[in-house]
């Protein structure tokens, strides 16, 4: 069927306002995503062979002298210290810290939980976030993607603690809608950092 001249015009007129306004969105949201990550690219980009084997050992063992570390990575101390110093100008490094192992100190159930919220406003999503960070028993809370809108990490010696914790602790986050947990029967790979080498 042949289109009248005016409705090829109106199609026409259609597809080019569909265009203009689609690459506007990705004109606008490119620069946007260009702008916040260039920064970021340098920073990975400047990052050399012998500052990815410090970050490797740094993650193995952060109490390793910068001497330690110099001598398995090809530096004399200072150079070894410096170039730390450095890492943890670029942000990184964030922090050192000692990791415990749970087990040991009690904790011998470990709980990821899905929360879905009752809505996904910035003021429920907010009151939801603050009330996380506030709860010790929270291990880790991240905001997914899919069908829960968070995953909590928890843990407890045993179920009956898990129990208190669910109801007194997750259950009283506000806005939360549903709940689903998971028991963590065997850990295959313990966390050991970011592949830096």
């Amino acid at each position: 069927m042949r289109l009248s001249l005016d409705q090829q015009q109106k199609g026409n007129t259609l597809f080019y306002l569909r265009n203009y306004t689609f690459s506007t969105w990705l004109n606008d949201n490119f620069q946007d995503i260009i702008r916040k990550t260039i920064p970021e690219l340098i920073k990975i980009m400047s990052i050399s062979d012998i500052d990815r084997k410090i970050l490797h050992e740094l993650q193995m063992n952060c109490r390793q002298s910068s001497a330690v570390i110099g001598e398995k990575v090809g530096l004399s101390p200072s150079a070894c210290h410096r170039r730390i110093g450095l890492l943890e100008d670029k942000g990184l490094i964030e922090r050192y810290a000692a990791r415990l192992n749970g087990q040991k100190l009690g904790f011998a159930m470990t709980f990821y939980v899905e929360v879905t919220l009752e809505g996904q406003s910035e003021a429920i999503l907010s009151a939801f976030e603050k009330a996380a960070l506030s709860r010790p028993e929270v291990l880790e809370c991240h905001l997914m993607t899919g069908q829960a809108d968070y995953l909590i990490k928890v843990a407890a010696p045993d179920t009956s603690d898990y129990e208190r914790i669910y109801r007194r602790t997750i259950a009283a986050l506000p806005h939360v809608s549903r709940i689903q947990s998971s028991l963590v029967m065997k850990t295959v790979k313990r966390w050991a950092g970011y592949p830096a080498l």
